[in-house]
């Protein structure tokens, strides 16, 4: 666990036959059984490959651009209104830990700064931060990246670092390097019918299993943000693939 989700997730992917280096562009079912899959690289070449069963480990947005020709209607309607927050996260290479044990601080909304959310980890033997040095990563506020959509990075990273100034400053001996993350697609909004259309949308997941289709779908938008919900969002997506593959699970 020290060394994070990445590392974790490579080595599992080692025992499996990955691709990696291009972008899927579009699913379409062959009336034979199977699907389509078109990509492309960046090179600007692309090739088409079938596959015997997808799963869609993307947005909601996503989920609706690739697969929008093996959607049937009720799933169309309920992924339809699904909208996202933009994010931005911001990570401090700081030369000292600040903090024996990881820490996690949500920071008021009354305290009228930009921060949502900052974590503190001081590196540790075997982690993903060296020994003797911390890693500090802050999160924006949704309200604030919505309004900075469209301005630059370092407008965001130094709005970011001050008010972090405010409360901390683990890089008054000097910062080893500051990285910024942003994103269109941070959080899915829960708007007013947001759970009705997720149950309708899991509501005809089994019908359709049952008649033979294979898509299956692991995502934010179901099963919450954070990293558990995540996981658990995979694990029920592998389990009901393993189940109508045949396998046991």
């Amino acid at each position: 666990p020290r060394a994070g989700l990445e590392m974790l997730a490579r080595s599992v992917s080692e025992r499996l036959s990955m691709r990696y280096g291009f972008e899927v562009k579009g699913i379409q079912a062959l009336s034979s059984g199977g699907y389509r899959v078109a990509t492309s690289q960046a090179s600007g070449s692309g090739e088409t490959f079938e596959a015997q069963a997808v799963v869609f480990a993307v947005s909601a947005v996503a989920v609706r651009q690739l697969a929008q020709p093996c959607l049937i209607l009720a799933e169309q309607d309920a992924l339809g209104p699904i909208r996202y927050a933009p994010g931005a996260t911001l990570a401090i290479a700081a030369p000292r830990a600040g903090a024996a044990v990881p820490e996690f601080v949500r920071v008021p909304r009354s305290e009228g700064l930009p921060i949502a959310s900052y974590l503190v980890e001081p590196g540790q033997p075997g982690g993903r931060v060296p020994q003797g040095s911390g890693l500090v990563t802050l999160v924006a506020r949704e309200d604030f990246a919505r309004e900075h959509v469209a301005a630059g990075d370092d407008v965001v990273t130094k709005a970011l670092k001050s008010a972090f100034d405010r409360i901390d400053s683990p890089g008054r001996e000097g910062i080893r390097f500051m990285r910024l993350y942003r994103t269109p697609t941070f959080l899915p909004c829960q708007d007013v019918g947001f759970f009705r259309q997720l149950a309708n949308f899991q509501k005809v997941q089994p019908w359709l299993r049952s008649q033979g289709r294979r898509l299956y779908f692991a995502g934010d938008y179901l099963c919450g943000v954070r990293a558990n919900g995540r996981v658990r969002s995979g694990s029920r997506a592998a389990q009901a693939l393993l189940e109508d593959l045949g396998h046991s699970t």
